[in-house]
């Protein structure tokens, strides 16, 4: 970096003292004070149709191009007057230009919903990208991290000692009790903080609602303790991807360089174009540079960085998002978002090509990577970090992170109309919409879908691999002056159907909205059933615990005539079993015949030996629907079975964490990886689940009438064990479903009748010549047992 920053400087001072005389021609007068923008605003385009991205046939892409204007604050070239040129001025400008500005963290919105702001984020200067968004409500929690939040201050060590902060966020506990940037931690408590290391271990070591008390020195002169409360860490939809390894026990190689969110290059200059594997074009250092901030508040942020060996200049706003006054209380209101625009301008007297590279949003929540599941559109597996993207015409598609780690996927969208891309984990989405008046316009010459930082991934874990989009928009030629601007509208917030529906893309009778994230698969229709009916409840009793139980109670009572039908039907079935026992015995070589006389026994006595499976293939939908719906609603994220101040069953749409035995456990076990991968925390809710249904299935299950059955009982036996496996990792939410339609199914088989084996033998057959024999249905003893009348008409015929 040292080499590319002095090349740089070199080739910049060439240029500036090569053409001192003629700079001035780059930067024409003024426009008219009438046309000046009024107020901060950066990208001010002109003409409608460009200015929302729309791209021209190719022999009118210099002439819209050049319609468009930029409009800067006070300070910008535009100040500098091109008739009497002031050469020594305009030396020190361009000067100042080739110089290495300071690196900046800033925020835009803050954590406190009484601001407004649906989230904070936190940008960088270098490379003008986002470092990370941390999302406001307090339904949107980290779910692995349970330490103490101060909030993110991008700390560096002091060489005389101390932390310095470089940035507080709005509405984290540091900004709310004084903290601001450039502050110096010397103490919390009683403890001196020397290192950023010795910092970082004293908040590991809290807990939510701790009050610390931190001493900061502030311009040289320490100020009184400031008592910060610290409070739950805030669910991260961007953040660096380190501690995402770091959070599932990975290791972080050494010289790891992060890659930020939203990385802009030029993918072409002129004839120089930039290959798809290379990183940007020589002599460009637009990824990792620091940016110019020319414009800075609470709610949007310009970054410029001018290249003067290229004559260009490039330019990146965010803008964030607000929620109106009077939809305050809304918590879908569409403010989930942020603009992004993108710019670029010729400042050289002939015109040229050009066209950017810009890479989506990186390092999105891995949260559950050792039990969580997403639901894919297409066949196959898919990851917890997918890119989904859909074109005009085209129906969504969703590309799995495997596919994309292993280098398994083409470019996408040559010649077609984007109308979204980004990367979708299980309960958040970051999607980049154009804003586009007109659905057929073309921005982009291609898309694809990109692996992040490969060397931070594991060969075995690629669905937890980090991957984002890259968009590379056509080129067009750029008069003199001349420049060109796309907006895209970056949505980054949970998955609820509702406001994602309000994330769009509008034709004529053409609707694309990012609502197609939200993807139930099979069952779909009983999923939303299923889900209308829990939250129904919920909204009565506040407690998605409670939802489930009164959902199971629900289903199991409208199924009860066929339960009620089934449980008769094995009921009969243990009847019949002496009766196929003797079957069994008679036919004991002959399999067709033993087939035909259990037939003609079971038509005899009207039983269905399928009509056990009636309940089960309903059931079926039922199941499978709310054990999507569970993976899907972020709603029942963060929902606790009683409440979030313990633990255990904090989560219902996760399993219920008892107790974390990593220290015992292998790794194979722990680390969540295939059907042995277990995960590193104990759950009793599946045990008590399966201990349940083997309960239920000794229960309901006659004796075996061979030995053919007593072999398959056996093999049942260990099917449990399969099966307790199989649900160890399902969400406690399914766990508590099963329990309490268990409980109901086992309750319903004890208040009915009791099974009689020899009720099927009292109407024997009897033999030739030979009078039936009738049973007094006494239990087993009586069975062949003749009545006393019976014997006493022996006694007198002989």
């Amino acid at each position: 970096m040292d080499k590319r920053f002095l090349l740089f400087l070199a080739l910049a001072f060439a240029v500036l003292i090569g053409n001192a005389l003629i700079m001035s021609w780059f930067f024409p007068p003024p426009p008219p004070a009438e046309q000046q923008a009024d107020g901060p605003e950066a990208l001010a385009p002109v003409d409608g149709d460009a200015a929302d991205g729309d791209v021209p046939p190719e022999d009118a892409d210099a002439a819209d191009a050049q319609d468009e204007t930029l409009s800067l604050e006070e300070g910008g070239e535009a100040d500098v007057d091109a008739d009497q040129p002031d050469e020594q001025a305009q030396a020190a400008d361009d000067a100042q230009q080739a110089e290495a500005f300071p690196q900046r963290w800033l925020t835009l919105g803050s954590v406190d919903l009484a601001s407004r702001y649906r989230m904070l984020i936190t940008l960088n200067s270098g490379g003008a990208t986002v470092e990370r968004l941390e999302l406001a409500s307090r339904q949107y929690r980290d779910r692995h991290d349970r330490t103490g939040y101060l909030g993110h201050l991008e700390p560096i060590d002091v060489p005389e000692g101390g932390v310095l902060v470089r940035v507080v966020g709005q509405g984290t506990p540091a900004a709310q009790s004084g903290i601001e940037p450039g502050d110096i931690i010397e103490r919390i408590g009683d403890e001196t903080v020397l290192t950023v290391a010795e910092f970082e271990k004293r908040l590991a070591d809290s807990e939510p609602g701790d009050q610390l008390s931190i001493v900061v020195a502030r311009d040289g002169q320490e100020l009184p303790p400031k008592t910060v409360t610290l409070t739950r860490r805030p669910l991260e939809v961007m953040r660096p991807e380190a501690e995402n390894v770091e959070m599932r026990g990975g290791r972080i190689p050494p010289g790891y360089q992060p890659v930020p969110s939203f990385r802009m290059t030029l993918a072409q200059v002129g004839t120089d174009r930039l290959d798809p594997d290379d990183e940007e074009l020589p002599d460009l250092d637009l990824y990792t540079a620091n940016w110019e901030v020319v414009e800075a508040d609470e709610d949007h942020v310009l970054f410029r960085r001018t290249l003067p060996q290229f004559n260009l200049e490039v330019l990146k706003r965010y803008a964030l998002a607000k929620v109106p006054e009077a939809e305050a209380d809304n918590g879908v209101a569409p403010a989930y978002h942020l603009e992004l625009t993108v710019a670029v301008r010729n400042l050289a007297e002939d015109p040229g090509l050009v066209a950017y590279r810009l890479d989506g949003p990186t390092g999105l929540p891995i949260e559950g990577w050792w039990y969580a599941g997403k639901i894919g559109r297409q066949w196959g597996a898919v990851g917890l970090r997918d890119v989904a993207v859909q074109y005009r015409g085209a129906s969504p598609e969703l590309i799995p992170a495997d596919d994309v780690a292993g280098d398994d996927v083409e470019a996408l969208g040559q010649d077609q109309s984007l109308m979204y891309i980004g990367v979708d984990a299980q309960y958040v989405s970051a999607m980049l919409l154009p804003q586009k008046q007109q659905l057929d316009a073309v921005w982009l010459a291609e898309s694809r879908a990109i692996e992040v930082a490969p060397e931070l991934g594991e060969k075995e874990m690629t669905s937890l691999a980090n991957v984002t989009c890259r968009l590379v928009s056509k080129p067009l030629e750029l008069e003199p002056q001349g420049q060109f601007s796309h907006t895209y509208t970056v949505f980054a917030g949970p998955k609820k159907p509702e406001l994602l529906a309000a994330y769009k893309q509008v034709g004529e009778g053409e609707v694309y909205s990012l609502n197609e994230l939200v993807y139930y698969g099979w069952f779909g229709l009983v999923a939303r059933g299923m889900l209308w009916l829990l939250h129904s409840f919920y909204a009565v009793v506040g407690n998605y615990g409670i939802a489930i139980v009164m959902l199971t109670v629900l289903v199991r009572g409208c199924m009860f005539p066929l339960s009620r039908k089934q449980a008769l039907n094995m009921q009969k079935m243990q009847e019949l079993q002496p009766e196929i026992k003797r079957i069994a015995e008679k036919y004991k070589s002959d399999v067709e015949k033993r087939t035909k006389a259990q037939q003609d026994l079971f038509k005899k006595h009207n039983y269905n030996p399928l009509g056990g499976c009636l309940l089960a293939f309903i059931q079926l939908p039922i199941f499978i629907g709310l054990y999507r719906g569970l993976m899907v609603d972020v709603e029942l994220r963060q929902a606790p079975l009683f409440t979030e101040a313990i633990r255990w069953c904090s989560d219902l749409a996760a399993p219920d964490m008892l107790w974390n035995w990593s220290g015992i456990m292998p790794r194979f076990i722990t680390d969540g990886v295939g059907i042995f991968g277990l995960g590193p925390y104990f759950n009793l809710l599946p045990v008590i689940t399966v201990a349940l249904f083997v309960v239920q299935s000794k229960m309901f299950m006659p004796p075996p009438a061979d030995e053919q059955a007593a072999l398959q009982q056996k093999i049942m036996q260990f099917m449990f064990i399969f099966m307790g496996i199989l649900f160890y990792k399902v969400a406690s939410g399914l766990c508590l479903y099963f329990i309490a339609s268990t409980i109901w199914s086992v309750t319903e088989r004890r208040l009915l009748p009791k099974a009689n084996p020899n009720k099927s033998a009292e109407q024997k057959p009897a033999e030739p010549g030979k009078r039936a024999a009738i049973s007094t249905g006494d239990g087993a003893n009586g069975a062949g047992r003749r009545t006393k009348s019976s014997g006493n008409r022996k006694q007198k015929r002989r």
